[in-house]
């Protein structure tokens, strides 16, 4: 079997930086959370498709490295078992660099849900920040309202004792 080249779809560092919240610029944050997530599923997407492929590569492996064994093991006479087939399929190089490979597969796609479920996760604080924000927001302008009103009363105390 040809060496199996993986790609990675995350860049860690990248991840890191993109699931930041700038808590001074929530705006800017909202703004592109729509596009950030669509990126990461879309990379979760490519990741599960290089996972789907590989894992038909290995069951085409198994498949043919069964045939072989079994060929093999007929033509030097020996009584054939499905277990006997199965011990040496598990331990030919090929099908075990195979699943080494599938493995890693499954890991990068797993990574890129991760990463989509962060993307989830930063949505859901964006929009907590931006109502503690909203609410902060409310408070003073309640306070001014307040402060606009004491000063309307003194005034109208001022202008009674004239």
């Amino acid at each position: 079997m040809a060496e199996i080249a993986l790609k990675e779809f995350i860049d860690a560092e990248q991840l890191r930086t993109d699931v930041s919240i700038n808590i001074t610029n929530l705006d800017d944050a909202m703004v592109n959370q729509a596009g950030l997530f669509v990126h990461y599923a879309s990379m979760t997407i490519k990741a599960r498709k290089q996972y789907e492929r590989l894992k038909s590569t290995v069951e085409i492996i198994e498949s043919k490295l069964y045939a072989q064994y079994r060929q093999q093991m007929i033509a030097d006479g020996i009584k054939v078992t499905e277990a006997q087939i199965d011990n040496a399929i598990k331990t030919d190089k090929q099908w075990v660099g195979a699943q080494s490979k599938l493995i890693e597969a499954q890991s990068i796609w797993k990574m890129c849900e991760a990463a989509e479920n962060a993307l989830g996760m930063r949505k859901d604080m964006v929009l907590e920040l931006a109502r503690d924000r909203r609410k902060e927001r409310e408070g003073e302008l309640r306070v001014s309202e307040l402060h606009e009103q004491r000063d309307k009363v003194i005034e109208m105390l001022r202008e009674a004792k004239k």
